[in-house]
């Protein structure tokens, strides 16, 4: 290999590297702005959304149900996750959590 090449491999995975971080970095913002959306439709159409939380059970139909019927349990984690970060489950953090979990299995098991 010539000393030409394997700078360029070297660039090219330099590249790469930065690639991965920097589509990790937009899937985090994205997260954040899903969170800010549904705070942007209030707080009220989110609690009705998630108006189950009373029983684990409804919440693990709910994921599997959502899960289903967006066909993406990437997407339904997501979801979940912006509204906890939005205070859809409650503004005590460890709560929210608590509250999310069945909806996060749902849609695993979606």
């Amino acid at each position: 290999m010539t000393g030409s090449s394997q700078n360029s491999s070297v660039v090219v995975n330099y590249i790469k590297i930065a690639a991965i971080f920097a589509i990790l970095y937009l899937f985090l913002l994205s997260i954040g702005m899903i969170g800010a959306g549904f705070k942007g439709l209030g707080r009220g159409f989110a609690e009705e959304l998630m108006s189950g939380d009373a029983a684990p059970l409804v919440g693990l139909f709910i994921g599997i149900l959502a899960t289903s019927l967006i066909q993406s349990s990437s997407t339904t984690t997501s979801l979940v996750v912006g509204m906890v970060a939005a205070g859809t489950f409650g503004e005590d953090p460890y709560v929210a959590v608590a509250a999310a979990i069945p909806y996060i299995m749902g849609a695993n098991i979606g």
